[in-house]
């Protein structure tokens, strides 16, 4: 499978997804049209695009394939080990515990969550986690 991950410091980068089906998270059906990212930022949603935007940008075309926004996970625990009990979870060496809570939030990222709350904390982290995993070179 390719790598379609989006990644850029170039704010002048234009990627197009076209004949996308739209799932756009408000609760509306499915609809099929296609989405203009500039740099970091979703700036057209639905509309054809022109011929003029699609030869400056980088083209994923969607044949019809459902495209979503991220998905948020609102009660999270990242340093949980399916331990039995509460008293299972001081059984795992600290240096243990910690790399099982960044495969963890690893796990998270890999399926597109890019929302969390980390009840553990009380923050809510949006893509946030994903960078700090990459800076220590989880992800």
């Amino acid at each position: 499978m390719p790598d379609l991950s989006i990644e850029c410091d170039n704010e002048d980068s234009i990627i197009a997804f076209v004949d996308v089906s739209i799932l756009d998270s408000t609760g509306a059906e499915p609809y099929r049209g296609d989405v203009l990212v500039r740099g970091k930022k979703i700036v057209s949603v639905g509309e054809k695009l022109s011929d003029e935007v699609l030869t400056s940008a980088r083209v994923f075309h969607g044949d019809g394939r459902t495209l979503m926004s991220g998905l948020g996970d609102a009660h999270t625990h990242f340093s949980w080990t399916n331990a039995g009990s509460l008293d299972g979870l001081a059984t795992m060496p600290v240096e243990e515990h910690t790399l099982f809570s960044m495969r963890s939030a690893r796990t998270f990222s890999k399926q597109q969550v890019t929302l969390t709350r980390l009840c553990s904390d009380h923050r809510t982290d949006a893509l946030g986690f994903r960078s700090r995993l990459r800076l220590h070179n989880v992800l």
